[in-house]
């Protein structure tokens, strides 16, 4: 059984600050330990590029943006502070890879691809749950045969079938629930099987996933446990509870602590699930340890005859059992047996 595939999703939570871009690399790359034992950590991450010149009308970059994650005083002016350049993400790909991650881009429009893979070669792309039917940019990235992800969020399964008919290349479909963030009564599991069972997931070409937009770390388990084999997640450096750093996204992300707890519990449901036979040496040392075995209650004597009353049950359990012990019932001792000690079979005849 194969490790779910978690993706640190760093989107613009970067706040348009390169060195916070590559902050939110470098928290993904710290080993992660449990129970004395270093387990499998984030392995990808994602980030998201727009190009402004194919993001929205002229009417809607000017429209006033009066929010307090406002980073400019219109929507356009917002946006395109979030944005880093293309040679920032070629940097950040370098950085990603140097640290032995995939990285991933979101990709907004056909010269947002365009102009993303003159720089880098990003592992993977991903494509919105709003632009499934943005079909210039389906074509685009289809023709790449770069992989791709795609989220469902804001799509039905008709309108998302037809998105995949555009993309040849193997793909992975993530159940999404397009809310920031989204409560625990949105995210269905019922909605998960039944994107799992719509959408072809026998199909060698096609994984099903789960983009997580809530803000604590129970959905990432439970849905690995259901069978999401990509999970992506956002991350965020603000350890504040409340969340105070601007960005619509950083109340659904999760700290540096967060994210331990969250790729820890993933991994221990992949334990769960696996059908491998788990190494026995600490339960073999723990029965041993605390299960019991035949003993001599007191003194047996050289020719005493062993009855039920000369037996007690003492640890450690590496000896023989009750019912092994009532075999040699009967028999005498052939030397002398100090009180509480282990009883050995061939010390009767």
């Amino acid at each position: 059984m194969k490790p779910v595939y978690i993706i640190a999703e760093c989107g613009q939570n970067h706040n348009g600050e390169f060195g916070l871009a590559q902050e939110l690399i470098d928290m993904c790359v710290l080993p992660m330990y449990y129970a004395g034992q270093e387990f499998l950590g984030v392995q990808a991450i994602k980030f998201c590029k727009r190009d402004m010149q194919e993001e929205m009308t002229q009417e809607m970059a000017d429209r006033p943006y009066d929010s307090p994650h406002a980073f400019g005083s219109t929507y356009g002016e917002h946006r395109a502070k979030l944005e880093l350049s293309y040679e920032e993400h070629a940097a950040l790909y370098n950085h990603a890879k140097y640290h032995g991650l995939d990285f991933i881009d979101t990709v907004c429009s056909p010269l947002a691809v365009e102009k993303l893979l003159k720089v880098c070669s990003p592992d993977k792309l991903k494509i919105a749950s709003r632009d499934v039917t943005n079909i210039p940019l389906l074509k685009a990235v289809g023709e790449t045969g770069i992989p791709v992800i795609i989220s469902n969020g804001m799509a039905d399964n008709v309108t998302l079938q037809r998105a995949l008919e555009y993309l040849p290349q193997n793909k992975t479909v993530l159940y999404c629930v397009s809310e920031y963030p989204a409560g625990y009564e949105s995210v269905k599991i019922a909605n998960f099987l039944d994107l799992m069972s719509t959408i072809d997931g026998g199909d060698d070409n096609i994984i099903i996933g789960f983009s997580d937009h809530t803000s604590g770390v129970l959905a990432g388990a439970i849905l690995a446990s259901y069978g999401a084999e990509v999970i992506e997640k956002h991350i965020t450096l603000d350890e504040d509870v409340q969340k105070r750093l601007k960005g619509t996204d950083q109340a659904g992300s999760i700290d540096r602590a967060g994210l331990y707890r969250y790729v820890r519990d993933i991994r221990n449901v992949g334990k769960m699930l696996s059908t491998d036979e788990p190494k026995n040496e600490n339960k073999i040392k723990t029965r041993t340890k605390l299960m019991r075995s035949a003993c001599s209650s007191g003194w047996i004597h050289y020719g005493d005859v062993l009855t039920e009353n000369h037996l007690c049950m003492l640890s450690p359990g590496d000896g023989m059992t009750w019912d092994e012990a009532f075999s040699v019932i009967g028999k005498k001792s052939k030397g002398e047996i100090p009180p509480m000690t282990k009883l050995e079979k061939e010390w009767f005849a």
